[in-house]
């Protein structure tokens, strides 16, 4: 009988204990919020993300839901990612990857374009970085900001800048156009001299490791060459410049 009135007491206090707790929790000034730090913003202002939140400070930071804020943020087309952390007692810690393009798109007006084909507008001409342009896209193609078009010249472009970027990182810093034509056919500007490459791209990997060769293979005399055409099969045919008609001979 003793040790059943000792177990009860100990039960009693517990609850007691647990459910006091509880109440202080949720009661107490000290986990209410008091503190909303935002990193990695830039061109998104703080205030953006303030009124996208739905907890404020003065909140109770145990119903500060990570989940739905998250969701509403990466809503947001200038929004990649998002990662919400709760600081115990009254702090919340927000950290932002913005959505930031990785070539340029000429249509029109020039836009950003990420790796995985979101348009990112410029609205600042001063703002525009120095990136590869993707070029010849159709003109019927619907561009909405933060959308990715609907249009198959632009994954032939895209399709060509990752196999670039795959097979040859190193030699995209030389790349000041890639230009898509109506009849499947793809052209690289380089930096610099203005030198034309030209691909099919039956093999778009061969075809860039190809031109990378005949480049280091041309060495000082590559100023002497204003085309170099990859359209057949397990060879590069190089057009000379002319400097009397200044047109390419072959």
């Amino acid at each position: 009988m003793k040790t059943r009135k000792i177990k009860y007491l100990f039960w009693t206090l517990a609850v007691l204990f647990l459910t006091g707790s509880a109440v202080f929790v949720m009661l107490s000034p000290v986990f209410r919020i008091n503190k909303i730090s935002i990193a990695g913003i830039n061109r998104i202002t703080r205030q953006d993300v303030l009124e996208k939140l739905p907890f404020a400070e003065g909140d109770h930071i145990l119903f500060a839901g990570k989940k739905r804020a998250r969701e509403i943020l990466v809503a947001d087309g200038r929004i990649a990612d998002v990662e919400i952390h709760r600081r115990f007692p009254n702090e919340i810690d927000i950290f932002i990857g913005e959505e930031y393009p990785e070539l340029l798109l000429s249509a029109g007006k020039v836009w950003g374009l990420t790796g995985e084909g979101k348009l990112l507008p410029i609205d600042n001409p001063f703002e525009i970085p120095s990136l590869p342009i993707l070029s010849g896209i159709d003109k019927e193609a619907v561009l909405i900001p933060y959308r990715r078009p609907e249009s198959e010249m632009l994954e032939r472009g895209l399709d060509f800048w990752r196999q670039l970027k795959g097979t040859s990182p190193q030699f995209l810093d030389k790349v000041s156009e890639i230009h898509i034509d109506e009849n499947d056919g793809i052209a690289l500007v380089l930096t610099g001299d203005g030198l034309l490459a030209e691909f099919d791209c039956d093999d778009c990997r061969a075809e860039i490791l190809r031109l990378v060769a005949v480049l280091e293979d041309l060495g000082a005399e590559r100023s002497e060459v204003s085309i170099i055409d990859l359209r057949y099969s397990d060879q590069a045919v190089v057009h000379l410049f002319n400097p009397k008609n200044n047109k390419p001979t072959g």
